[in-house]
C-alpha cells in the first residue's frame, strides 16, 4: 500500500454531515493502522523473522498514511467542539438568538454528541416554538440512524426512541396550540 493508492481525505464523504464524515475518516485511518491492504499477501512460507519484519514495517507504514485521514477527522471535531463551546457561553450569556445560530450549524453539519440537539429543542419548546423543536428532534434521529449504519456501537443510539417519544410529546403541544 504507497501514499497513492490512497484518496486525498478532503474528497473522502464530502456529500455526508461532517459529524458522520469524522467517523468515517477514523474508521478508514484504523483500516489503514491496521495494514490491511498489505496483509492480504500470502506470507505462511517466509521465516517468522521476515514475516514479524513484513508486519511492523506495514504497520507503520499504515501509520504514516492514515495521518492525513486522522488530521481531517480532528479538524472537523474541533471545529465542531469550538463552536459548541462558543453557542453554551451565547447560551450561558442570555445571547439565545447567537446561541440557536451556532447550535443550528452544529446540527446541520450532524454533530454526533446530543448537546446541541437537546439545548435547540429545549429552547425552541421555551419559546413554544414546537415546530423547530420537532425538527432538531427529526434530525438528531436521523444522524443518529446514519452512524449505525457505520457505528452499531455508537451509544447514543440508543436515545432514538427518548427523542421519538420527543416528537410525540411536542407534537401533542402543537396540537393542542
Amino acid at each position: 500500500m504507497k501514499e497513492n493508492d490512497l484518496p486525498a481525505p478532503d474528497n473522502l464523504f464530502v456529500d455526508l454531515p461532517a459529524g458522520v464524515r469524522s467517523v468515517l475518516l477514523i474508521q478508514t485511518a484504523q483500516a489503514i493502522d491496521s495494514g490491511t491492504n498489505p496483509f492480504k499477501e500470502n506470507l505462511t512460507n517466509l521465516p517468522l523473522s521476515v514475516r514479524l519484519d513484513f508486519v511492523i514495517d506495514s504497520l507503520e507504514m499504515g501509520r504514516k498514511l492514515a495521518l492525513p485521514y486522522r488530521q481531517a477527522a480532528l479538524e472537523i471535531d474541533q471545529r465542531l467542539g469550538e463552536r459548541l463551546t462558543q453557542a453554551q457561553k451565547f447560551e450561558k450569556s442570555n445571547d439565545i438568538q447567537s446561541a440557536i445560530t451556532l447550535y443550528e450549524q452544529n446540527i446541520s453539519d450532524g454533530f454526533l454528541a446530543s448537546l446541541p440537539y437537546e439545548r435547540l429543542r429545549i429552547i425552541y419548546e421555551k419559546k413554544k416554538d414546537y415546530q423547530n423543536a420537532i425538527r432538531v428532534c427529526k434530525r438528531y434521529i436521523e444522524i443518529l440512524q446514519m452512524v449505525s449504519e457505520i457505528w452499531a456501537q455508537y451509544p447514543n443510539i440508543r436515545q432514538i426512541p427518548k427523542y421519538q417519544e420527543n416528537i410525540k410529546r411536542l407534537c401533542a403541544k402543537l396540537k393542542a396550540g
